[in-house]
């Protein structure tokens, strides 16, 4: 809950008594990690949304982009700019399928298209130019895991299976969907987005069919 609120150093002694607690629990360790580090770059945020300042590295780049998801900031537009910024430096960090900067990216231009958050534009056009980014990173992302939902892997399969079901009710992009969030949008943003969406449940139909059985050898 401090967290939350943006009470990082009021949430880090907490997090330690609960450590304390429970040694063991790791989820916790990892947590308190990204609290101390959030804590230590919140103070020169303002400068670097401003232009006052760089990040030192494209990854960092990225973190400052996580820090704006935060509740207690809510700058989604900034942290999508945060983002065209550090994939322009360094492409390969779209595709790191494990931090997911795509799909985050993707979130924040999905909802600032839809007005949430801070920073979010009132012109329709910039909005409607927030969209279609929102749609070509998922789109991107998309093409890399239509290749793992066809591998011989059944653990790849499944890691793709889980990662479209979350797409596929991921509440950013309820603009996106069908509803009355999304009455907005024109005739033919609306009938691309369907068609992503129909895509998206095709692939996930394919990640869930049993991986083929290796071929015999010899």
């Amino acid at each position: 809950l401090l967290q939350s609120r943006g009470q990082l150093d009021a949430a880090i002694p907490a997090y330690n008594e609960a450590l304390r607690l429970d040694p063991q629990n790791t989820d916790l360790r990892e947590e308190l990690k990204k609290v101390e580090r959030m804590g230590n770059l919140l103070p020169r945020l303002p400068d670097i949304l401003d232009g006052k300042a760089e990040p030192k590295s494209p990854a960092e780049t990225c973190e400052f982009a996580n820090l704006c998801i935060q509740p207690f900031q809510k700058r989604y537009l900034g942290a999508v700019r945060l983002y065209e910024k550090a994939f322009a430096a360094e492409p390969k960090l779209a595709d790191d399928s494990v931090a997911q900067h795509r799909y985050n990216s993707a979130c924040c231009a999905a909802l600032a298209g839809r007005g949430e958050g801070l920073d979010a534009p009132s012109d329709p056009a910039k909005r409607s130019a927030l969209r279609a980014e929102a749609l070509a990173w998922l789109i991107a992302d998309l093409t890399q895991y239509k290749k793992r939902a066809a591998s011989p892997t059944a653990t790849e399969r499944r890691v793709v299976a889980a990662r479209l079901t979350h797409w596929l009710k991921d509440s950013d992009f309820n603009g996106t969907r069908p509803g009355l969030l999304r009455i907005g949008l024109s005739a033919v943003e609306r009938a691309e987005w369907d068609a992503f969406w129909a895509d998206v449940k095709a692939t996930l139909a394919e990640a869930r069919k049993p991986a083929p059985a290796p071929r015999p050898k010899g």
